[in-house]
């Protein structure tokens, strides 16, 4: 005779929310390490100011009101190239438009995922809470929850990949066919960032599958199969032994 225990709370969104955590966490320690490295550099250029807090720099010509300019005599005037601090300036205009294209992705995309996943494991939060109160389950959402409980790790983690990947696959595209646009600082510091978020999603990945994997198969198994089928399910899980072949 099996005893069954209280049946649990379905976790759905709360696997999600545990996922940006961890992937900030470990994200934005190192890109703050980043940062501070090459602040020097940064400083020596001229572009810290404005690369990480906005720019409030004038010129001094900027100051002089237009009427109070006096005008130079026409021999004077020569052909004027553009300086550098603002060809600096606009160069670091477009490294920034690129990396706020990047942050801004993140979030969009963790709305889109945590969507999904609400649609995905909303019949399994609504079995559970019903089973818990001993309230009538219709067949179809038993048949539901019985055919795709043992994917629930799977197409958890599949959507969660699906965010993360694209913000990958923008990166890498990035690095291939613009990062000859960056500066060199900003370049440097937009390589390291992708592999820094591609370890922190793969960690995340992982860990995220094999906690929900375990929390399936411990808690939420036996409150949707019967015993005998459990048995039956593991036994064909099982691989045959083959006899012993003597000579």
């Amino acid at each position: 005779m099996s005893t069954k225990t209280r049946v649990p709370k379905f976790h759905g969104l709360r696997i999600y929310l545990t996922a940006t955590i961890l992937y900030i966490f470990l994200v934005l320690p190192l890109s703050l390490i980043l940062l501070v490295k090459y602040q020097p550099d940064w400083s020596q250029n001229g572009n810290s100011s404005r690369f990480l807090f906005g720019s409030n720099e004038t010129r001094l010509s900027d100051t002089i009101p237009p009427e109070t300019k006096l005008p130079r005599p026409q021999e004077e005037l020569e052909p004027v190239s553009v300086p550098e601090n603002e060809a600096s300036v606009e160069e670091t205009q477009k490294d920034e438009e690129m990396l706020f294209k990047t942050i801004n992705l993140f979030p969009k995309l963790l709305v889109i995922s945590f969507i999904l996943g609400l649609v995905f494991n909303l019949p399994f939060k609504i079995y559970f809470r019903r089973k818990r109160k001993n309230k009538n389950i219709s067949e179809g959402l038993e048949r539901f929850v019985k055919r795709f409980i043992l994917k629930v790790p799977i197409i958890n983690v599949g959507i969660l990949s699906a965010a993360y990947g694209i913000i990958m696959i923008y990166m890498l595209y990035v690095i291939i066919f613009h990062i000859h646009y960056f500066s060199d600082i900003v370049s440097r510091f937009y390589i390291r960032y992708f592999f820094i978020s591609g370890l922190a999603s793969l960690l995340t990945l992982v860990f995220i599958f094999n906690w929900e994997k375990h929390r399936v198969h411990i808690r939420y198994l036996e409150h949707v199969f019967s015993f005998e089928e459990l048995k039956k399910g593991s036994s064909k899980r099982k691989p045959a032994r083959s006899g012993t072949v003597c000579g």
